[in-house]
């Protein structure tokens, strides 16, 4: 019963089909042509016919590869992936293999993924820095950034993507100060991060590091002229020239106070100070002492230097001594005042 059973079965596969068939695996020679499940078909076949040919040998040693190639792509599946160290490598010697397996598959998937990421990103770099849409080039390689993380092997540029997204962030960040004011402060850290991604020398930092130097003189006059209570001219001509400079001035407000300030004190000064009231003129205390010794004393606050200040002191000296000079004299007067009325009632 058995003998008969393995006849019929024999007799259900052809053998000369199977043969066919087996050689036309065998002698396949374009790339993943032949699924992996007819060759596993074929051996389940082979079993059935239970024969010993010489495609038997040929079936099996092809199995044997696939299984081989299917071993090292889970290897290399389940592992951290390397585009160079590991999958081209693989990839390059199993370019010519006829059967289609599916790890290799994947693995090539992921592998053109890489590459058309590679590409992408190479394409976007070229003659990155000249562009003037920053924002757009950091929009791009966000995305870029986004895509990498996401990749199935580990590519050697994506270290490169988030360096360049740093300097387009500083770039963008330049342009910015070019278009618009920015703070002194804002300059000075955007030129240390140009200087720490080496950067500083396109044209677009060499530019804002101009700006940022006739700020820094500007700043250097403006502690000067405060320093050594300079004239009013010196500080109108440091205020005419921050107007040619890009940026916010951080002693800018400083220096316009002092002037209003300044101002603000000659225009309550004047009256002191007018043609019809001179310094030794009596009549000056007609007007308020008080405010005449309030304005002596917010002169010492002014920070420039008015040839008024020395004026207003020799008013307000000249006041004073009017005053005393006044209640001295009015003293002696009402001292002989009274001793005239004792002599007129004595006689």
């Amino acid at each position: 019963m058995m003998e008969l059973l393995k006849a019929w079965s024999a007799r259900s596969i052809p053998q000369g089909v199977w043969v066919d068939n087996v050689k036309k695996c065998i002698l396949e020679k374009c790339p993943a042509a032949i699924e992996v499940d007819v060759l596993y078909r074929l051996k389940s076949e082979m079993l059935e016919l239970q024969v010993q040919l010489p495609e038997v040998e040929m079936l099996m040693d092809l199995l044997r590869q696939v299984e081989s190639c299917q071993a090292r792509c889970n290897e290399i599946l389940n592992g951290p992936i390397n585009l160079k160290q590991n999958v081209e490598v693989l990839l390059q010697e199993l370019e010519s293999i006829t059967v289609n397996i599916p790890e290799l598959k994947l693995l090539r998937q992921y592998h053109g993924d890489a590459v058309s990421w590679i590409s992408h990103f190479n394409d976007v770099h070229v003659n990155i820095h000249e562009r003037e849409d920053q924002e757009n080039v950091v929009d791009e390689l966000q995305c870029i950034l986004k895509q990498g993380l996401l990749l199935r092997i580990q590519v050697d540029e994506l270290p490169l993507v988030e360096v360049e997204l740093k300097k387009a962030y500083c770039r963008k960040e330049a342009l910015k100060a070019r278009r618009t004011k920015m703070t002194l402060f804002s300059i000075q850290q955007l030129m240390e991060e140009a200087a720490m991604l080496q950067i500083e020398g396109e044209q677009l930092f060499v530019d804002v590091s101009g700006v940022l130097a006739a700020a820094m003189h500007w700043e250097e006059r403006a502690a000067h002229i405060f320093a050594t209570e300079a004239q009013m001219s010196d500080f109108e001509d440091v205020i005419r020239t921050s107007k040619d400079i890009h940026v916010i001035l951080p002693s800018l407000d400083d220096v316009k106070d002092a002037i209003s300030m300044a101002k603000s004190w000659l225009k309550n000064s004047k009256p002191f100070l007018g043609s019809s009231f001179p310094a030794a003129h009596p009549s000056c205390s007609l007007l308020k002492v008080e405010a005449l010794k309030e304005l002596v004393s917010q002169s010492k606050l002014l920070k420039i230097s008015l040839e008024e200040r020395t004026m207003i002191h020799s008013v307000l000296k000249n006041c004073l001594e009017w005053e005393h000079d006044s209640c001295s004299l009015l003293e002696e007067v009402d001292c002989l005042f009274n001793t005239n009325n004792i002599d007129n009632a004595l006689n």
